[in-house]
C-alpha cells in the first residue's frame, strides 16, 4: 500500500502533542512532524495529559467491542499504535480532502460526521458516540477523507496511527485479515444506518 506519512494538522507546527505516556512528542523517540494549516485556520489537533487513574491502554483497546476476543499479540500491536487524545466543543478532527493517516474510537462525547453539498455549505449525515469508531478512509486507497467531522461537545477519544497499521497488516497477513473483516462489518452496518436515516428524512419530506 502506498502511504500517506503521519502528519496532522495543527495550527502551529511547532508545537507537540502531549502523549498519554507523559512523554512529549517532540522527544526523538516519538516525535511526530505537523503540517502547518493556513494561519487562518481555527482548528487544532486534540491534545490529551495523562491521568494516573486511567486504565492501562492495552485494556481499554480490549474492550473496544470492534476488538472483541482479538488475540492478545494483535492487541498488542493495536495498542502500539494507539493514544489517547481529546476534543473541545466544534473542534475539527479531520477534513474532507485532507489525507486520511489515522482514526478514532469514541470514549466520552459526540462527534458530528459532515458532507459538504453542491453549493459547499456542510449537511450533517451522522453522529458518532462512545463506543462508536470514527474514520475508516485510511485502510483504502486514495486515502483521503471523504467526511469532515467536528467535536460538537468535550470528547475524549483513542486515536490509532491508520499509516503504522496499514505497514503491519501488510506484515502480517493474519492481523491484516482480522482488521480488515472487523472495518468491513463496521461499514456495511454505518451504510445500513445511512440508509435508514436517508430513508426516514425523505418519508418525513412526503
Amino acid at each position: 500500500m502506498n502511504n500517506v506519512q503521519d502528519k496532522i494538522p495543527t495550527p502551529n507546527a511547532k508545537r507537540g502533542l502531549t502523549l498519554s505516556d507523559g512523554r512529549a512528542s517532540g522527544e526523538q523517540s516519538e516525535r511526530i512532524m505537523f503540517a502547518a494549516p493556513a494561519k487562518t485556520s481555527p482548528f487544532r489537533e486534540g491534545r490529551r495529559p495523562m491521568f494516573h487513574d486511567e486504565p492501562p491502554l492495552y485494556d481499554q483497546v480490549a474492550k473496544l467491542n470492534m476488538f472483541k476476543d482479538l488475540a492478545p499479540d494483535h492487541l498488542r500491536t493495536l495498542t502500539e499504535c494507539a493514544r489517547r487524545t481529546r476534543f473541545e466543543p466544534t473542534q475539527l478532527i479531520f477534513q474532507e480532502g485532507d489525507p486520511a493517516n489515522r482514526f478514532y474510537v469514541i470514549l466520552k462525547g459526540s462527534v458530528a460526521l459532515m458532507a459538504a453539498n453542491k453549493d459547499g455549505a456542510f449537511v450533517q449525515v451522522q453522529t458518532v458516540g462512545p463506543g462508536e469508531d470514527l474514520g475508516w478512509s485510511w485502510l483504502f486507497p486514495p486515502y483521503y477523507w471523504h467526511f469532515t467531522a467536528r467535536a460538537t461537545e468535550p470528547t475524549e477519544a483513542i486515536f490509532f496511527y491508520g499509516t503504522r497499521l496499514r505497514a503491519r497488516c501488510d506484515a502480517d497477513r493474519d492481523f491484516g485479515y482480522e482488521i480488515t473483516k472487523r472495518v468491513s462489518m463496521v461499514l456495511i452496518a454505518n451504510v445500513q444506518s445511512l440508509r435508514r436515516q436517508l430513508t426516514n428524512g425523505a418519508l418525513l419530506r412526503d
